[in-house]
Formats: C-alpha cells, sequence, structure tokens
C-alpha cells in the first residue's frame, strides 16, 4: 500500500499469492505469474513464506535465466527483504535483466 500510495499507482489487491492459497503444486501461482507475463506490464507482487520460491521459479521459467546466487537468495528471503526482478521484453521473448536483493532495515 505504501508503494502506491508514493507513486500514485492503482492498487489492485489479490489474494491469489497468499499463504492461505498456497499448494505445493503452485497452480495458482504458475497461473498468476504467467498471466503477468502474458499482458507484459510491470507488476509488484508481494507475498510470503512458501510462496515466494514458487513466484521465484516461474519468473526463471519464463525468462530462462541461469539461477545464480542472488536469484536462490530471492527464493528464500529473511523476514522482510525483498527483491526486484528487472523484466525486459523482447521480440525473441522475456528476459531477466536483473535481480536485486535487498535486506530489510
Amino acid at each position: 500500500m505504501p508503494l502506491a500510495t508514493l507513486t500514485g499507482m492503482a492498487l489492485k489487491e489479490s489474494s491469489k499469492l497468499s499463504q492461505e492459497k498456497w499448494s505445493p503444486s503452485g497452480e495458482l501461482v504458475e497461473r498468476f505469474v504467467g498471466r503477468r507475463f502474458e499482458d507484459q506490464t510491470a507488476v509488484v507482487m508481494c507475498s510470503h513464506g512458501p510462496v515466494i520460491p514458487q513466484i521465484v521459479a516461474e519468473i526463471v521459467s519464463h525468462t530462462r535465466a541461469d539461477v545464480d546466487d542472488v536469484i536462490r537468495r530471492a527464493a528464500s528471503p529473511a523476514t522482510g527483504d525483498f527483491s526486484v526482478f528487472h523484466v525486459a521484453f523482447l521480440k525473441s521473448g522475456p528476459h531477466l535483466v536483473s535481480v536485486e536483493y535487498h535486506d530489510a532495515p
């Protein structure tokens, strides 16, 4: 909510990435993240616990990125930490440009 307030962006909340909706198969996350890639729009996704590794796995899958230490860390953050995935949509398909990992203050 603070990010939306600061940027003036419209906020569209969804419970699809909530821990309560988590399943080992990750089907809901796969569909949700896949749709964001289909739309090719900027998006902020927030979640917790077991959902985060599934989100990261879907981003890696859609961009065919090589998994490195930053991506591994992003898939298993400490409480309050967050990551930013920069994705470019090219004619050849989505490309993971960079990943930022930020420790909680």
